[in-house]
């Protein structure tokens, strides 16, 4: 049985059993469009996403690749949540997920380990944080009480909980803009610490004060630290002003990459730091101002000697196993947003958005980089629950950090990106 449809079995068996509990939800979303990309690869049916929407990755690519898109604004997913009142205000909760590919069925997965080798005929690929699993976006189970909310297993980063589910990206939709598309930003510096294994969370408010720190322990003997995640979120919000700060500390997380040999990726070790701050302003009823800044620091890699003793990662082989940042030096990113939502109507957002990613000099030579998005997105809102959307992308690439400037040879430094879809919540 495919991964998608025993995930949606597990969850659907698991609802039925769990009606006994106060409060049970199966919920999902199902998005589905079409799209067209310049400068790219094969639209991959294995990609949570289909293409890879960022001018750098897509090496000496020249021509346009059109047809189905799943995920324009969001990963097609189901899920299941629920709490059971334990009495004395204290309750249990649970939350499981799992995203899906609408257009195939099958589970969600980064496609690295299918196919994807650089060129011009190859199947777009990108590296994500769901890679497969039964469960790949959320799992979870805790306490809630007035003292707040405590939670562990599987879950999103308290930076991706910023940009994403608390709404401080201009274009909030996964494949229109590269702060929610590229899981490197929610990740703290890598896509695949966007979402944290084996974490606690405690979140709490206190009026218009959140609060929010994350732990998870790495488990290896000996080595209290290593592939061991802290972070913390703090946010002040009212009804027109909104304000965010990011903290992340990651040891020894990856950065996965094609390797030519079936179910078997190429894993890259790193250490990375981040903080962020956002911000979101309402000056009139219709209009929402959004900025931000993140900087990130990708370092070596802790303990690569015992990082290299792993020879499997979500169920793929490991093939080359080398640490992305070498001995001594630090890459650093630094990526600024700006833009606007405007409510023409209740039916219809316009959302706008500029976002620029620059890496200074670092390395071995002028190792820079900037990347430059423009981004425009037009919602007409069906219902509470539907809505449609089209939307463009336009990025340009320059210096060798990001593969333009002549790093690539015959690169396409710049692409655009044509999509138009309907989302559909239940």
């Amino acid at each position: 049985m495919k991964k998608s449809l025993l995930a949606v079995a597990v969850l659907g068996a698991f609802a039925g059993a769990a009606q006994a509990q106060s409060n049970v939800t199966m919920y999902g979303v199902l998005d589905v469009g079409y799209m067209s990309m310049t400068n790219t690869g094969n639209i991959n049916n294995q990609f949570v996403a289909g293409v890879v929407p960022i001018a750098a990755a897509n090496g000496a690519n020249s021509h346009t690749a059109s047809g189905f898109m799943g995920n324009g604004e969001t990963v097609n997913r189901v899920g299941i949540k629920g709490s059971e009142d334990l009495g004395g205000g204290l309750k249990a909760i649970f939350q499981l997920e799992t995203g899906f590919n609408l257009g195939t069925g099958i589970a969600a997965t980064s496609g690295l380990a299918a196919n994807g080798q650089p060129g011009r005929t190859a199947n777009a690929v990108g590296d994500t944080s769901v890679e497969g699993q039964l469960l790949n976006r959320i799992a979870m189970v805790g306490l809630s009480g007035n003292w707040g909310t405590v939670t562990g297993g599987r879950q999103l980063s308290l930076g991706g909980e910023v940009i994403a589910a608390r709404d401080y990206d201009p274009v909030n939709a996964l494949m229109f803009s590269p702060i929610n598309f590229s899981g490197q930003y929610a990740g703290g510096g890598a896509t695949d610490g966007s979402r944290v294994d084996n974490a606690y969370v405690y979140k709490q408010n206190f009026g218009d004060v959140n609060f929010g720190a994350m732990y998870a322990p790495g488990g290896v003997a000996g080595q209290s630290s290593a592939r061991s995640t802290q972070a913390l979120n703090l946010g002040y919000e009212v009804a027109a002003f909104g304000a965010q700060l990011m903290y992340s500390n990651q040891k020894d997380t990856t950065s996965l990459a094609v390797n030519a040999n079936p179910n078997t990726v190429n894993v890259g070790w790193l250490d990375t730091k981040m903080w962020g701050l956002a911000f979101k302003y309402r000056p009139i009823e219709a209009l929402t101002l959004k900025a931000g800044y993140e900087r990130m620091e990708l370092l070596p890699p802790s303990n690569l000697a015992t990082d290299q003793q792993v020879s499997t990662i979500y169920n793929y082989s490991i093939g080359n196993s080398t640490a992305v940042i070498p001995a001594g030096m630090t890459k650093t990113i630094n990526t600024t947003w700006l833009g606007a939502n405007y409510m023409f109507s209740p039916a219809v957002k316009l959302s706008v958005g500029l976002y620029d990613v620059k890496v200074p000099s670092w390395g071995a030579g002028n190792n820079t980089g900037d990347a430059k998005y423009s981004s425009v997105l037009l919602d007409y809102i069906l219902s509470k629950r539907t809505n449609a959307y089209a939307g463009f992308m336009h990025s340009t690439a320059s210096g060798t950090s990001m593969g333009g400037g002549g790093a690539i040879a015959g690169a396409v430094d710049s692409f655009n990106f044509y999509g138009v879809g309907l989302k559909h919540a239940f």
